[in-house]
């Protein structure tokens, strides 16, 4: 499976304090997610990548991150369970000024030439352009999901606004324990709030329930649901 990491800062900035400076830093699980990588961030009013997929590269250029500085930047690791291991099936994804990144595997009936978090991405930039709520878009998409989730549906979102972040599981594997795919979150007053996969320091990490939806936004206020 992949592994997430969001940042939410007051004032624009990269996330390399957590990429390669944290005592675990997320650079770590390239080790055994190292199908692809990527990071995305806003950057005068336009969403932005820079990903790779193994098949592309045999080593791996993470210096964007550090020119990556956005009020809300994404970043992600790649496990796949399908797809080729290409710059084109790396995380995060954008389009229309979102960024997405997915992990977990859902078996969607019409994924069809796509990768299954790619489906999940636009089946969401689907529900919004029929509604023009985000959040009611990423419930309504979550809800169809569900039926076909064969691990996890755990997703970060952002429309340059807000990170949506949401953490939900169906099954584990034997070797992982059970809550693996389990995502935290650190609130650094007047600073930042960091989200990832899994805790990256010995800070007090709040794990998510399972089924929430938190949504921050660049003030750092924060909104938790339940879906």
């Amino acid at each position: 499976m992949c592994r997430l990491l969001a940042q939410v800062s007051l004032k624009p900035d990269s996330a390399s304090r957590w990429f390669f400076d944290a005592p675990t830093p997320f650079k770590s699980f390239e080790k055994e997610h190292g199908d692809g990588w990527g990071v995305g961030w806003h950057a005068d009013g336009k969403a932005r990548v820079e990903k790779q997929g193994r098949s592309d590269c045999a080593t791996y250029d993470f210096s964007a991150v550090r020119k990556a500085r956005s009020n809300i930047v994404l970043s992600h690791f790649r496990k796949a369970t399908s797809g080729v291991h290409s710059s084109k099936n790396a995380h995060p994804f954008v389009e229309n000024n979102f960024l997405f990144a997915h992990n977990g595997t859902i078996a969607w009936n019409d994924a069809v030439k796509k990768s299954d978090s790619r489906v999940y991405f636009d089946k969401v930039l689907a529900r919004f352009a029929d509604c023009g709520d985000v959040s009611e878009a990423v419930c309504e998409t979550v809800k169809e999901a569900r039926p076909f989730c064969k691990s996890a549906m755990n997703f970060v979102l952002s429309d340059g606004e807000r990170l949506y972040a949401f953490c939900d599981w169906v099954a584990v594997a034997k070797s992982k324990p059970a809550d693996f795919y389990r995502m935290h979150f650190l609130v650094r007053e007047d600073e930042h709030v960091a989200l990832c996969s899994e805790p990256l320091s010995s800070e007090k990490w709040e794990p998510m329930e399972r089924g929430e939806l938190l949504i921050v936004g660049k003030n750092l206020e924060a909104e938790r649901l339940r879906i």
